[in-house]
């Protein structure tokens, strides 16, 4: 059970993470904009994620 709920967990993130991304591109090509700190806060968290989605696929967590 505990390695579902875990399987369930990194796909979750890796479905914000895909999200977050998108939103990160659509405001840095101008497509449409987010207010200054609503789009600094999109930028942090995806680099965040990125950075918990790259130890996880290098196998360290």
């Amino acid at each position: 059970m505990a390695m579902r709920t875990t399987n369930m967990f990194w796909n979750i993130l890796y479905a914000v993470l895909v999200v977050l991304v998108i939103l990160a591109l659509l405001q840095l090509l101008g497509i449409f904009s987010f207010s200054v700190a609503l789009a600094n806060f999109i930028y942090i968290v995806a680099v965040v994620v990125l950075v918990l989605a790259v130890i996880h696929w290098a196998g360290l967590i």
